[in-house]
């Protein structure tokens, strides 16, 4: 069967690489590769000269009107064979302080990290639904059936926060979090995994590079977990890894 994969911000970081390594690795029959700003891409063009089967789409996330485009852009490639996967990498940090939080801030992080991904996952349903239904019957959930993988952060984990700080941020991936959880219970019965994804503290413009891992094992560990998951993933946080973690 046909596969093809969606990974939105992917013209830095975290997305540009796993749109590296899935367009290198050829798992993919078509990697369609968004960014905001399509004149400001020369990596993503770069590898398009070397990979055929990329496609770079313009998406501003926050731009609902923009997803009818988008999602026509992908549907005349991939045909009746739908959309398999789609990666919500997309996304925006703040460490604004306690003293510092505006509701502004907040609204904008919402937006981009929760809304946004919810919205496109919306959008991009009847595409994952076509893939879901095309995939032989005794197929199981899984990355390359169908599924919705939306990159969060383990600064949304309640559990996990002994520092504080970080409201807009830590707020916004939580409530990823709780969207995520809702698809994977909601899409179910339809074979579509939703998953939410912990990359750990990567050395990208967002990450800083004082982390502790590179975008390139970040987007390896990434694409080596996704191939494990099946229905007992969905509606659950996962580090990039595989492992647990704790709402």
């Amino acid at each position: 069967m046909p596969f093809s994969v969606l990974v939105t911000g992917a013209n830095r970081g975290i997305g540009l690489e796993l749109t590296r390594q899935l367009a290198a690795s050829h798992s993919a029959d078509h990697v369609f590769a968004t960014s905001r700003n399509t004149n400001d891409c020369q990596d993503l063009k770069d590898l398009q000269k070397k990979h055929k089967h990329v496609h770079i789409l313009q998406l501003e996330v926050c731009d609902e009107s923009s997803y009818p485009r988008l999602v026509r852009e992908v549907q005349d490639v991939v045909k009746d064979a739908g959309l398999n996967l789609l990666i919500n990498n997309a996304g925006m940090a703040r460490k604004t302080p306690l003293a510092e939080v505006t509701s502004d801030e907040m609204v904008q992080l919402f937006n981009t990290n929760s809304v946004a991904p919810l919205m496109l996952s919306k959008a991009f349903l009847p595409l994952l639904r076509a893939a879901a239904g095309s995939a032989a019957v005794q197929d199981k959930m899984s990355w390359r059936r169908a599924a919705i993988v939306n990159i969060s952060s383990k600064l949304a984990s309640m559990e996990d926060n002994t520092s504080g700080g970080f409201y807009s941020y830590r707020a916004s991936k939580a409530a990823l979090n709780m969207v995520t959880r809702s698809l994977g219970i909601d899409l179910r019965p339809e074979h579509i995994l939703a998953v939410t994804l912990e990359p750990g503290w990567v050395r990208t413009d967002m990450g800083s590079q004082r982390a502790n891992t590179s975008p390139e094992e970040c987007a390896a560990d990434i694409l080596s977990t996704l191939p494990k998951l099946g229905a007992e993933h969905s509606a659950t946080f996962i580090g990039r890894k595989g492992d647990s973690v704790p709402w």
